[in-house]
């Protein structure tokens, strides 16, 4: 994000809510399923568990339970035989408010509409992925075509007086769309 502060409210602080809308296919589009993280123990090495998904949900992050999600394939595999997927880990610099109530939202795709997404954040709150988005049942025996949005929020309070009183210097918000099971496994002969 970057450019100029508002010049009638210089010293409001605000929260900056930006959505991405995430379509990892693999494989094809129709055999994707979406799991959830939660880590429990770290005395018990099989306390971490990853939770199918069964219906479109607002989902919320939990820091204490390292929660992150993934897209997984239910038919594509490495050659062990792990499916291959995507794990979504999302950082938050703010926290969740009366116009962002969710960090991930598990919905599926809806067509490729110029207008499609549109209504989201169009009156200045996510309440069109809860109403609109996350309705229905998610296929969990054959896979769905899943697309997530995930907002990333930041919280600004203005410098007007320094560093911000011309133009924001930019500021970068990031999360990680991470691989699981692509590497190729086997080792190659050098002759």
């Amino acid at each position: 994000m970057g450019g100029m502060l508002n010049p009638f409210t210089p010293l409001t602080a605000h929260i900056h809510h930006f959505y991405f809308r995430i379509d990892l296919d693999i494989d094809g589009f129709q055999s994707d399923v979406c799991e959830e993280f939660n880590h429990n123990s770290l005395n018990d090495p099989g306390g971490d568990e990853w939770i199918l998904l069964n219906s479109q949900s607002k989902r919320i992050g939990k820091s204490d339970a390292a929660r992150k999600w993934r897209i997984r394939d239910l038919v594509s595999t490495n050659e062990a035989g792990q499916p291959r997927a995507y794990d979504i880990e999302i950082p938050q610099l703010a926290g969740r408010d009366n116009y962002s109530t969710g960090d991930v939202w598990v919905t599926i795709y809806r067509g490729d509409s110029i207008q499609q997404s549109a209504d989201v954040g169009a009156d200045c709150t996510d309440s069109a992925l809860e109403t609109v988005y996350t309705v229905g049942p998610l296929d969990t025996a054959n896979g769905s075509d899943i697309v997530l949005w995930v907002v990333m929020r930041a919280h600004h309070v203005p410098r007007h007086q320094g560093e911000e009183q011309y133009y924001l210097p930019y500021h970068y918000g990031e999360f990680s769309i991470v691989p699981s099971n692509f590497a190729k496994l086997t080792s190659q002969t050098r002759g």
